[in-house]
């Protein structure tokens, strides 16, 4: 029987894999999974197959697809990225041939889940901010010490923000403003091929609001300017925000030059995940304006670029939604989209590629000839978004080169999606009057495109090139489960649900579901787990410089063990010495004991270690110890006073060793 074992931390996405004992990282059979490792790509992402890249999945690069298999699983990491493995590792299998099926064994190491660590992290921060360990800090003369226990505020600071935010960019013209209507599930945003003036937009969480919608506006500093009003329907809000930011052409005047961001209060509780309740953190979405507009252009500067590549650097770490026309991506300000998030993947150490969606939006409007397909279409977005020579990006060749590099190794996730259309189901096209339709030139452009989708999706003849939800990179269960609801709308002659069902923006949904609950909360406590790593590595080192210097005075002490006086002081030291350490042993039971209650993982471990040995540090006795004073032996013989003095430094060992064990 084959064993696998993997150790898996989201926090920094790292995975550890060896396969029968062998680091599938060091070995050339294993040198796919090794590019999806080495590159710190979340797990999630490539135990499942990704056919633009050539890659057939774990179950089939584990075992041999032609033959039948006994594997046994030893995982090591979170239940939630635990299940996710074991619904790959079944899906995968049932696509082999029933004589080739690999009967898997599974056994779970966990580790805490992500509300239990929150809760320890408290702790955590709390005892390395104690006065004890302060003056531990401020006794070392290392910088980089110093430096990281004054981020420890700043980077608990994130970890504790109450505010995740979801940012969507996009081309000009794209969708992406219908796309966030369909979101939040209101007519709000105006979605006119002409562009609004530059305001920012948020749209924020307010789960007590119902079908209800707020509006407020602030200045440049975030100042509430007027008041924020309550709206009871979508048309009059709609209004008032055309009312300060109005669709305008080329050089118009801006009448609200006050106001900087405009924000609305909306329900979004169908984004939140079902295991993440909505008082742990309140999601923001954030509107960028269409990145490559011509109002968008400013002294040569992208303005409206500028403000969706900063939200790729926050210190938050958004979710990142970029919005194309599926039939136009291949722009410069896409170009300059992926440059700056494979810059920020150097500046966080990994490519969280899972925070990026990339919509192919408008994929209803693809016309595939004979030898097309949206699987080809696809693939060529993802080359398109992974091949820098496609950007006309500019720069330094050795920049470029660099780069090249790194956007060969992203893995974008790709959707599929026709937005206009789920907003045609959104305001009930399906039910327009011929009146509303002969009057209303939009309401008869949203009942042509569901009326069109509908028939390609529910019609006599099935067009199963827009099954777009197929075609969305969510994992394989996913996609079951949508598949399921589909078949039995379809069966229940739901042709709406079932239409909404493929328009792939229910994919969409779900991918920001999943993505919340797998690694909202670790990227925002990403940065203060490495501070703990960091400060606990350094007081570690400088505690085992103590175990070395403790080594050192055991030789010195056997060098001069001839000198009768020497050693006869050295005995009267010892015998205060050993009674030092009694007194040190119960303040380590008080200690131990208190270490038992918390429950952690080695991290915290590693700390309270450290923080245990800083108590050893501070205690007056072990100091007298250190000053090895001279010690009178008395009439003691040799043999006796070498005894005594073996026990003494047996005991310190033993008190050290204990206490990193």
């Amino acid at each position: 029987m084959k064993t696998v074992e993997i150790r898996y931390n989201p926090y920094k996405m790292e995975t550890q894999m060896h396969i029968d004992g062998t680091d599938v990282c060091k070995a050339a059979y294993y040198g796919k999974f090794r590019e999806f490792i080495q590159n710190e790509i979340p797990m999630q992402t490539w135990i499942e197959p990704i056919s633009y890249l050539d890659w057939n999945g774990f179950v089939n690069e584990v075992s041999d697809p032609e033959n039948n298999d006994e594997v046994k699983i030893i995982f090591s990491g979170r239940k939630i990225d635990f299940e996710d493995l074991k619904r790959a590792i079944a899906d995968q299998n049932d696509e082999r041939s029933e004589n080739t099926r690999v009967k898997y064994h599974f056994q779970h190491k966990k580790v805490l889940d992500d509300k239990i660590l929150s809760q320890n992290i408290e702790e955590v921060v709390k005892e390395l901010k104690s006065d004890r360990f302060r003056e531990l800090v401020n006794q070392r003369t290392t910088e980089g010490l110093t430096q990281k226990y004054n981020e420890l505020d700043e980077n608990y600071t994130i970890a504790k923000e109450s505010e995740f935010y979801i940012v969507l960019a996009g081309a000009y013209s794209s969708g992406k403003s219908t796309l966030l209507n369909v979101l939040i599930r209101h007519d709000i945003l105006p979605t006119s091929s002409r562009t609004c003036t530059s305001k920012n937009c948020r749209i924020r969480h307010d789960g007590s609001l119902g079908h209800k919608v707020t509006l407020a506006c602030y200045d440049e500093n975030n100042n509430l300017v007027g008041e924020k009003k309550v709206f009871e329907n979508d048309r009059d809000c709609a209004s008032a925000f055309l009312e300060i930011c109005p669709i305008q052409d080329n050089n118009a005047e801006d009448k609200h030059p006050e106001i900087s961001t405009m924000e609305l209060g909306v329900d979004l509780s169908h984004l939140y995940p079902d295991s993440v309740s909505e008082d742990k953190f309140t999601i923001v979405l954030i509107d960028t304006p269409g990145m490559d507009s011509a109002q968008s252009s400013e002294d040569g500067i992208n303005k409206h670029a500028e403000i969706a590549l900063d939200a790729i650097s926050m210190e938050s770490k958004p979710m990142i939604v970029l919005c194309v026309d599926a039939n136009y991506y291949d722009n410069k300000s896409i170009g300059e989209f992926m440059r700056e998030i494979l810059v920020q993947e150097k500046e966080e150490g990994s490519g969280f590629n899972d925070r990026f969606l990339f919509l192919m939006n408008k994929s209803d409007a693809i016309s595939y000839g004979q030898n097309e397909s949206p699987e080809k279409a696809k693939a060529a977005f993802a080359r398109y978004l992974t091949d820098d020579s496609k950007w006309n990006i500019k720069g330094d060749e050795e920049e470029l080169q660099q780069l090249a590099e790194k956007a060969s190794r992203f893995v974008p996730r790709v959707f599929m999606t026709a937005a206009r259309v789920a907003f045609a189901i959104q305001q009930k096209a399906f039910d327009f009057s011929d009146e509303e339709l002969d009057a209303d030139k939009n309401k008869c452009d949203l009942f042509d495109k569901y009326n069109n989708f509908e028939n390609k999706i529910c019609g006599r003849r099935k067009y199963t090139d827009y099954f777009l939800s197929r075609y969305c990179d969510i994992p394989n269960y996913r996609k079951d489960e949508i598949e399921a609801e589909f078949d039995a709308a379809v069966e229940d002659d739901d042709k709406v649900r079932a239409t909404q069902l493929q328009c792939g923006l229910v994919s969409v949904e779900s991918a920001i579901r999943d993505y919340i609950e797998r690694y909202a909360y670790p990227i925002k406590v990403r940065g203060l787990l490495d501070t703990f790593e960091d400060i606990l590595e350094d007081v570690n080192g400088f505690t085992n410089g103590v175990l070395a210097e403790l080594t050192q005075a055991e030789a010195e002490l056997g060098e001069k063990e001839s000198e009768r006086k020497e050693a006869s002081e050295r005995k009267k030291g010892a015998e205060e010495k050993i009674a030092a350490l009694e007194k040190a042993k119960e303040k380590i039971d008080i200690q131990l004991h208190a270490l038992d209650k918390i429950k952690f993982d080695s991290t915290t471990l590693n700390k309270a270690i450290s923080e245990f040995r800083a108590d050893i540090e501070s205690d007056k006795q072990i100091i007298f110890i250190r000053n090895n004073p001279i010690v009178m032996t008395g009439q003691k013989s040799h043999g006796e006073v070498q005894e005594e003095i073996n026990d003494l430094i047996i005991g310190i060992k033993s008190l050290f060793r204990q206490t990193l064990n």
